[in-house]
């Protein structure tokens, strides 16, 4: 037996080296001097040993990369099965994915060597060398997924090759193999996961609910449909068919079949070629946004991604077309030439990274832009399908809300400190020409003349308030004065302030008052969303919302609350079933409730505009009783005041 070499020959040849780790003359001086100065426990210790992992060990780990979900699963064997060039596929599930997943499909199948290599790790048929990276086009390619899954399930593989008379069957339970044999079957492949994670029950508890895990897959189907629409897909949950599409001509049938007519008709057909790069799909008409990026899907080479540089594009193309702090809605494809994306930095292919990031960007944006452009002049304004939280232009961040407790001191602008709790409900929206000098306060008739006095109203506090409205400053400002100095309001954060606070004392309220809608509003969601407006009905209906099931992802409202428009409707649970999904169930604690009634006072404040000097001193009235009436929902703020003192040492009087 040859003995190793100690002198170093070994490590420069390029051959591995095999010490013993009890021995001190292999060891550099200084490791030794360390060596001695550690417990010699350690040293012979058999745990401290370095050895080379099993085959199954290591696919049990692997998988904790590449299949950490269900969906996981279900999105490798259909990648698998478009790469074969399946015309149809067929996915089945039960129990959220946890206890069996099935896809079938028409593809071009295996033979049984094929199937029986498919199981090794990295054995694949989409590359051959390292330099084939660099022209990837399938959505496989790295051969861990199906040897990744057979060993945390019980996996079954049935699969035939058209030129063969019969098909296979492999049967793999926790990485062993456990049979193989002849099946009979037509051209295709046919897997069947079950008992996902049970050899790895660490990893099976951090799973969600059922209704989570399927909302997921059910997602994910949908995108791989949409990028594949000339693939027939079928998908199925606990024996119940959730969506069946055939092939589709256009990639608009497709997402009219999957998400809705209420989704396809705000669509734009958008078609851009430049140099290197393509963009196709469909993007949101202008007006049109969500709360969240759920629905702003982006697909590289026809693999949905989430791609940074994309969706910044999307957004910044945008920009002037929805109110800011809203998302656009876009099903964008992006083919460009494989050499100039890396498809390979993320275990699950979820991520890419494009070598010229600002070119893609640019072409990104200047095609939303021209084709924003001619949608937005093709006819009148009223040709351009708007949701209707979106009708007003202005554009303001999602930011958290700044609420005052009940009772917090809340100025030092005279009579605002022993001011009133409540809120305003008042439409500033009638048009009056505006005074060229001063006027004096608002009487009893001109409060009736603006639309009631506020002390008769029930839902209304105010206070009154000796100030005179002087002008206009800057538009948006009003200066107004008062026994104790000159104060700048601006107009809208103003109003923002007073509408928020009477829209959250009304969902506050403990009796809540509803409305019966005569026509019901109709609501579509996808899976996911359904899942969280399910989770979170009872929040809702002890709000004053009657909502009623009408078919799989579809729902009726047929009442709500009476502070609620009937415009606002669709808009107000959108926005907040997408934020609940963004952010976790928090609707108890109403973090998300809340900042949904700051985009709705905001939306509120930019349609209805204080014109008069009425309504201006109605205005600042309605603001001093508010909870924190020196800062709107958003936290800006909405007086400035300047007292006579103040003045009087700056003309230094």
């Amino acid at each position: 037996m040859n003995t190793p070499a100690t002198d170093g020959s070994n490590l420069e040849a390029g051959l591995p080296v095999s010490r013993d780790p009890g021995d001190p003359s292999s060891m550099a001086p200084n490791a030794q001097h360390q060596m001695q100065s550690k417990s010699s426990l350690h040293a012979a210790d058999p745990a401290q040993t370095i050895r080379i992992l099993s085959d199954r060990v290591a696919n049990q780990i692997a998988a904790g990369e590449v299949i950490e979900r269900p969906v996981a699963v279900v999105k490798e064997l259909v990648e698998n099965s478009l790469d074969a060039g399946a015309g149809r596929i067929e996915v089945e599930f039960r129990n959220g994915g946890k206890s069996n997943i099935r896809v079938a499909d028409d593809g071009s199948g295996m033979t049984e060597d094929n199937a029986l290599l498919a199981l090794e790790r990295h054995a694949t048929s989409k590359i051959r060398k390292a330099a084939d990276l660099n022209a990837i086009r399938t959505l496989g390619f790295r051969g861990e997924a199906l040897p990744s899954i057979a060993s945390v399930s019980r996996f079954t593989l049935r699969t035939r090759a058209a030129a063969h008379p019969h098909g296979t069957e492999l049967l793999v339970n926790g990485g062993r193999l456990i049979h193989r044999k002849e099946f009979g079957m037509p051209p295709g492949s046919w897997v069947e996961v079950a008992h996902l994670f049970n050899a790895v029950p660490a990893r099976r508890k951090f799973l969600k609910t059922e209704n989570t895990e399927a909302a997921h897959i059910i997602h994910l189907v949908k995108l791989l449909a949409i990028a594949h629409p000339q693939t027939a897909f079928r998908l199925i949950e606990n024996s119940r068919v959730i969506f069946q599409s055939p092939q589709c001509l256009t990639l608009l049938d497709r997402v009219r079949e999957i998400f809705g007519r209420q989704i396809s008709d705000n669509l734009l057909s958008i078609e851009e070629k430049g140099e290197g790069i393509s963009l196709t799909g469909l993007i949101g008409k202008p007006g049109v946004g969500r709360a969240t990026r759920q629905e702003m899907v982006v697909f590289v080479n026809g693999r949905p991604v989430d791609s940074r540089t994309l969706n910044y594009a999307l957004i910044e193309g945008y920009h002037t077309y929805i109110p800011r702090g809203r998302y656009p809605l876009a099903f964008l494809f992006c083919d460009v030439d494989p050499r100039e994306v890396d498809v390979n930095v993320h275990p699950a292919k979820r991520e890419v990274r494009f070598r010229n990031e600002g070119h893609v960007r640019r072409h990104v944006i200047e095609a939303l832009l021209r084709c924003l452009r001619d949608a937005a002049g093709i006819g009148s304004p009223l040709d351009i399908q708007v949701d209707s939280p979106e009708q007003s232009s202005e554009r303001f961040p999602a930011m958290t809300p700044v609420m005052s407790k009940p009772g917090a001191p809340v100025s030092r602008v005279q009579g605002i400190g022993s001011a009133d709790q409540g809120g305003a409900s008042r439409t500033f929206g009638q048009e009056r020409p505006l005074p060229t000098g001063p006027v004096q306060p608002a009487t009893a008739t001109d409060r009736r003349e603006a639309g009631g006095t506020p002390e008769s109203s029930p839902d209304l506090k105010s206070r009154r308030l000796n100030w005179r409205f002087l002008n206009l400053v800057q538009g948006p400002c009003a200066l107004l004065e008062t026994e104790s100095g000159l104060v700048l309001m601006h107009c809208r954060t103003a109003r923002e302030r007073v509408l928020f606070d009477a829209l959250y004392a009304s969902m506050s309220n403990e009796v809540t008052r509803s409305q019966r809608l005569i026509f019901p509003v109709p609501l579509e969601l996808d899976a996911i969303s359904t899942s969280v407006l399910e989770e979170n009905r009872t929040f809702l209906e002890k709000r004053g919302f009657e909502i009623e099931p009408f078919g799989r992802n579809f729902y009726r409202i047929s009442e709500v609350p009476d502070w609620l428009e009937p415009s606002e409707i669709e808009g107000f649970l959108r926005d907040l079933v997408a934020l609940v999904r963004e952010r976790g169930p928090r609707p108890e604690s109403e973090d998300v409730a809340i900042e949904v009634l700051v985009r709705l006072a905001a939306r509120r404040a930019a349609r209805d505009e204080a014109s008069s000097a009425t309504e201006m001193i109605l205005l600042a009235e309605s603001l001093m009783v508010c909870a924190n009436p020196l800062t709107d929902p958003k936290g800006r703020p909405t007086l400035i005041e300047l007292s006579w003192s103040e003045l009087r040492t700056r003309f230094q009087r």
